[in-house]
């Protein structure tokens, strides 16, 4: 939704624009730019193959059930304390305002595209568990 609404304010030009609205879209377009979806989904693929095999094999089910419950918010909490930082040669020339509304918007973006990516990759994760299990494989 984000890249549409993007693509129709392109279509029509910046000179409508806010310094606030440039900035929060380029910080969004940069954003999408600087974070490796990829990287973020195979962290949240391994975190459920690495802890919930190693239950799931040591055949004990209360750790599993303590693993699901607990492992999805441990992933996502983690992906919102990584370090977040712009490039600071994108601020050069930039008002005060603009530098504001762009970091606000960037953390926000980022934030939003790592737990999305973990999450997926997570969610995959599970599923493969689950079918490896159900298949006696583990």
């Amino acid at each position: 939704m984000k890249r549409i609404a993007l693509l129709i304010i392109m279509m029509f030009g910046f000179s409508m624009l806010s310094v606030g609205d440039n900035a929060r879209l380029d910080a969004l377009r940069e954003a999408e730019q600087d974070v490796n979806e990829t990287v973020w989904a195979l962290t949240g693929f391994s975190v459920p193959l690495l802890i919930g095999g190693w239950y799931i094999a040591g055949g004990t089910t209360g750790g599993t059930i303590t693993y699901s419950v607990f492992a999805p918010g441990v992933v996502v909490g983690a992906s919102q304390y990584y370090p977040i930082s712009p490039r600071s040669d994108r601020f050069l020339g930039k008002s005060s305002a603009y530098v504001s509304a762009y970091v606000d918007a960037y953390e926000s973006e980022v934030k939003s595209l790592r737990r999305r990516s973990l999450l997926w990759g997570f969610s995959s994760g599970v599923g493969l568990l689950i079918i490896l299990n159900a298949m006696d494989i583990l």
